[in-house]
């Protein structure tokens, strides 16, 4: 039997004092239209569900957020492929879905404060127009007693929290030569990066990672070996960090690499192929932090995308 709460511990044990939990909300995200998320004071996104037969179909989407001024990207095929525990299969009414999990601390360190919000939206929608099936968002609403909603509503000092985006690029890779590859990424962004995550597709043997700044700092260059030691597996994907604290998730952005301060960034990517019949592309997913700051019922974040 369909038990929401058995997901991912949905009854969140993390809770404000005196504040007061309800049970998880399911609501269908509307086609080519954004939803409105303004459920209770707080709320923190638990996942998504959608039918089994749409999952394929999914993978070509992305999830936006708009929290007044802000807004960020977040792709489905990066919450599919990183998804360590695997997909949660369901039936219903006869119809077998499908729970995909939504690590709402990796991508926020914190509950969404709707209270603080008089003044800005938040909403989400699908990306693609095309969408033609419906996706259900879960997420977990509280309620704060009286006192507390007072309290937070009225902050008058701006409060800051890391966020984090995922870009995905789908590359080509141009061939060097047998069964060898490179990719070679400039690009100029204003945004603090820790590290990429990269699928593990047709058995590709990532062979070395270069990260070069301003064509002449190299602040990421890492062999085979280093790779075999650093690398971190995430569900289908493999996460190669460049920070302090190596951990995929880790909130720590000590020697993370803040982008904003050079003009060029080039990422060189060289691996082999152990399969001839494998196209030679690569999924890779940059996951990048900013800083979302609420200040007197407004919201926004600090570094343009």
């Amino acid at each position: 039997m369909f038990n929401l709460f058995a997901f991912k511990g949905a009854q969140d044990a993390e809770m404000i004092q005196n504040q007061q939990y309800t049970s998880p909300e399911i609501i269908t995200i509307p086609f080519n239209k954004s939803l409105s998320l303004r459920y209770g004071d707080l709320i923190k996104i638990k996942g998504f569900i959608v039918k089994k037969d749409n999952i394929n179909k999914l993978m070509n989407e992305e999830l936006e957020f708009t929290m007044g001024s802000a807004y960020f990207k977040i792709p489905f095929s990066f919450l599919i492929k990183s998804d360590k525990n695997g997909l949660i299969y369901f039936t219903k009414n006869g119809e077998t879905n499908c729970f995909i999990d939504f690590s709402h601390d990796y991508f926020f360190n914190h509950k969404i404060p709707i209270i603080q919000l008089q003044f800005s939206d938040i909403s989400v929608r699908l990306t693609n127009k095309e969408c033609d099936y419906n996706v259900k968002i879960v997420v977990d609403k509280y309620i704060l007693d009286n006192k507390e909603r007072k309290q937070l509503a009225s902050t008058v000092h701006p409060i800051k929290h890391n966020i984090r985006n995922i870009k995905h690029l789908k590359i080509p890779l141009n061939d060097q030569n047998e069964n060898k590859y490179t990719y070679k990424l400039e690009t100029q962004i204003d945004f603090i990066n820790q590290g990429i995550f990269i699928a593990r597709n047709c058995e590709h043997e990532i062979q070395n990672i270069n990260i070069t700044l301003n064509d002449n700092i190299i602040a990421f260059n890492y062999d085979v070996n280093l790779l075999n030691i650093y690398d971190e597996d995430v569900g289908m994907l493999t996460y190669y960090g460049f920070n302090i604290d190596e951990k995929y998730n880790s909130n720590n952005i000590v020697g993370c690499i803040n982008m904003s301060l050079f003009d060029k960034v080039t990422i060189y990517i060289t691996l082999k192929s152990l399969n001839d019949e494998c196209e030679p592309y690569l999924d890779i997913f940059m996951p990048y932090w900013n800083i979302l700051i609420y200040n007197q019922g407004l919201v926004g974040i600090q570094y343009s995308i």
